[in-house]
């Protein structure tokens, strides 16, 4: 059962679990994140990039985010 929480509440508990995450064994990890996941209904997978502080946005990491000028400059070459 998730619980609707609000956004500054989220992040202050992100703030408050983040070092504990980081120094706890893996067995307190998974405590944690089902702890984590049980109040605000977020994906496992999301929780841990949360708490490990990695950008959420991992389109960019993979390259598919383009920038307009870059499309722009794209589109006039084909054309």
């Amino acid at each position: 059962m998730s619980m609707k929480i609000s956004r500054n509440a989220k992040e202050e508990l992100i703030g408050a679990l983040r070092e504990r995450y980081r120094v706890s064994s893996k067995k307190e990890k998974s405590r944690i994140l089902d702890e984590f996941k049980a109040l605000t209904g977020s994906h496992r997978k999301h929780v841990i990039r949360l708490l490990n502080g990695q950008s959420a946005d991992h389109q960019a990491k993979h390259g598919y985010i383009w920038s307009i000028a870059s499309t722009m400059r794209l589109l006039e070459k084909l054309w």
